[in-house]
């Protein structure tokens, strides 16, 4: 019996801040190479908290890059 299990890894940011997309994609490339190694499966999301409290989910980088991180407290967008 295979048992599921989900990992998590959270980073809090207190300031804003310029997110680099190579950097963060070597990232998230190393992670995937180590869940791969391990056979599980790789399917990221990525949570973003604002100043409001309000929380969304990414799907993806790019979407994620795409947020205009220098507003605390964005609207919600339809479809994040």
């Amino acid at each position: 019996m295979e048992i599921a299990s989900t990992t998590v890894v959270r980073k809090s940011f207190t300031n804003a801040f310029v997110l680099d997309q190579p950097k963060l994609s070597r990232i998230m490339d190393i992670l995937e190479q180590r869940y791969k190694e391990n056979e599980r499966e790789f399917s990221p999301q990525i949570e973003v908290t604002f100043a409001n409290k309000l929380k969304i989910t990414i799907p993806s980088l790019e979407k994620l890059v795409s947020l205009d991180n220098t507003v605390c407290n964005p609207p919600p967008k339809p479809g994040h």
